[in-house]
């Protein structure tokens, strides 16, 4: 390496660049000195007229954000037959060393919250809340202020120091309560959040203390502390957890007053069909009863009339038997009262059976009707009759027959 090598610096740091410029005289010797420049541009210009003046610049070291923003600068270092190194300002290392100890830090504070109760995550972001806020205002509220109301746009939110809250919402003419362990520390923060209405209505179960914070006051705050910011979402998952284990006590509680209703239903139409059959039976009876009571006074009323009726008969039947001139036409009207029903299936088959034995349907049928069942009973009643005799006879014998039915 000759006296004429160059080693040129582009520092982006203007500290950084105040502390090299200082360092030159030390940096430099017989063999080779040291320039430093505050643009890749001066850089590169610097090192155009080197090369042209066949000065060697064995190695150009350019701070990596500087690099980064100037792409010619590597071809040009290339054309030079120089190394170029890049490397990290100072600046850029600490604020990334800085970088890296509030991430471990916030790692270590989320790990930290995860061993805490709720009260005491609550009480932390408190804590750090009024911090960065530099200890805003307290505001105190009576128990059944209302807080939010639903519907209500809203630019802040309310954080709740002490006491207690509830969510509603208003269906007809009725509220609709939400379990308080819903409710929370944190009122308003998701309507904020979706920039929309509230969707409930909050309102103070007792006398609480809460810390009003605007839209812009908690941005600030949370730029202010990444710790604050690693509290808050602990607080809000820690709710929203709350809130989804509520939805599925709800849901179980639901599902298993559905299966009770639906049992009761099934019970109730069962009874009220038992009540149905049983109505049905009740209003039969009583027709029944009636129909029975009906019955039994007709019958009554009748009593008496047939039994005045039935004697006339048997004293009629009496005188009439003993006016008869002749035994066959007294025996034809003791056979007609004394004869049971018959169908008239019955007396159609002896009347048929009659025709085929005497050869006579309408001899058959007229003996038929006054109760003869055969062809020898006839002989016995007409042997030795003229025709007109024996017309005469049944004559006779059919009015006796019909007396006596």
């Amino acid at each position: 390496m000759t006296a004429a090598s160059v080693i040129l610096i582009a520092a982006a740091d203007p500290a950084e660049r105040e502390r090299l410029l200082g360092q030159v005289d030390d940096l430099t010797t017989e063999f080779v000195r040291v320039e430093v420049f505050g643009s890749p541009a001066d850089l590169q210009e610097r090192l155009g007229q080197l090369s042209g003046a066949g000065i060697g610049v064995p190695l150009v070291i350019v701070d990596e954000e500087l690099a980064a923003d100037d792409t010619g600068l590597e071809a040009a270092v290339a054309s030079a037959d120089s190394a170029m190194l890049r490397r990290s300002s100072p600046t850029a290392a600490a604020e990334l060393a800085s970088a890296r100890r509030d991430i471990r830090r916030l790692q270590r504070t989320f790990l930290g919250d995860s061993a805490l109760s709720d009260d005491e995550v609550e009480a932390a972001m408190i804590e750090e809340l009024e911090a960065a806020l530099e200890f805003p205002d307290r505001v105190t509220y009576d128990a059944g202020t209302i807080l939010l109301e639903e519907g209500q746009l809203v630019d802040g939110i309310q954080i709740v120091i002490s006491g207690r809250v509830r969510l509603f919402r208003q269906t007809g003419d009725h509220d609709v309560v939400f379990h308080s362990r819903t409710a929370g520390r944190i009122v308003g923060l998701s309507a904020m959040a979706l920039r929309e209405p509230a969707a409930f209505t909050c309102q103070a179960i007792t006398d609480l203390t809460a810390i009003p914070v605007s839209f812009e006051q908690l941005d600030a705050a949370l730029q202010k502390s990444a710790t604050l910011s690693v509290h808050l979402v602990d607080v809000l998952v820690r709710s929203l957890a709350r809130r989804n284990l509520r939805t599925v006590e709800q849901r179980v509680h639901i599902d298993r007053l559905a299966r009770e209703l639906a049992i009761e239903r099934d019970q109730l139409t069962r009874a009220l069909e038992r009540l149905a059959a049983a109505q049905a039976r009740l209003i039969e009876s009583e027709k029944m009863a009636t129909l029975g009571q009906l019955v039994a006074g007709v019958a009554h009323e009748l009593n008496n009339p047939v039994a005045a009726l039935e004697r006339g008969v048997d004293f009629l039947a009496e005188d009439i038997a003993r006016l008869s001139p002749a035994p066959h036409l007294a025996g034809a009207l003791q056979d007609a009262l004394q004869r049971p029903a018959e169908s008239t299936r019955d007396e159609r088959n002896r009347r048929r059976r009659l025709t085929a034995e005497l050869g006579d349907a309408a001899l058959a049928r007229r003996l038929a009707g006054l109760g003869y069942a055969t062809a020898d009973d006839a002989e016995l009643l007409l042997r030795g009759l003229s025709e007109p005799e024996v017309e005469s006879l049944l004559d006779e014998m059919e009015l006796y027959s019909r007396l006596g039915a």
